[in-house]
């Protein structure tokens, strides 16, 4: 039987709440696993830890654990999980590699032909200008909320956020008396 791991990321914590996050990725990568009768080594997972990010724990981890365990394959759900930069992707990938391991994607196959890294790279340089349009789409919309008269910004102290008719409202936590 084939060895693998798996690898999951989110990048924030409302997709953890949402269940937009970790588990899903998680049931993919298992039902993959016991499709094509891997063994599942270890379950690796970073939450909400930007994919612009070299430096993350779990990664840390999966790169110790793959230097002992020569061969494992490390199935991931999107290409986007392992990096969301250019430069962190093919630094990764390459780490990865050299230690004798390979990376399964299930939502791309990237052959090993010109055409196939070609398309691997374009997808990868896709995410990290993804990431860096949301950035600007962000910081555009929370300076619009501010010229509009909302606080975007964490509550300052003795006040909370709570939601009236509909809306996120700052409030006092404790009126003052």
């Amino acid at each position: 039987m084939k060895q693998c791991v798996i690898y999951c990321r989110v990048s924030t914590d409302k997709q953890m709440e949402t269940g937009h996050g970790i588990d899903s990725q998680e049931q993919r990568c298992k039902e993959y696993a016991d499709k094509y009768n891997y063994a599942i080594l270890k379950v690796f997972s970073d939450e909400g830890i930007s994919g612009s990010l070299e430096n993350r724990p779990a990664i840390k981890d999966l790169m110790i654990f793959l230097a002992n365990n020569k061969g494992t394959t490390v199935i991931l759900d999107d290409q986007k999980r392992l990096a969301r930069d250019l430069k962190v992707y093919l630094f990764l990938k390459e780490s990865i590699e050299k230690l004798g391991c390979h990376i399964l994607y299930l939502n791309h196959n990237f052959d090993g032909t010109p055409e196939g890294r070609f398309v691997e790279f374009v997808l990868a340089g896709a995410a990290q200008l993804e990431r860096e349009q949301m950035a600007i789409q962000t910081k555009q919309k929370m300076i619009a909320r501010v010229k509009s008269g909302f606080w975007v910004f964490y509550p300052p102290v003795g006040y909370e956020y709570d939601k009236i008719d509909g809306s996120k409202q700052l409030i006092l936590k404790h009126p003052i008396s």
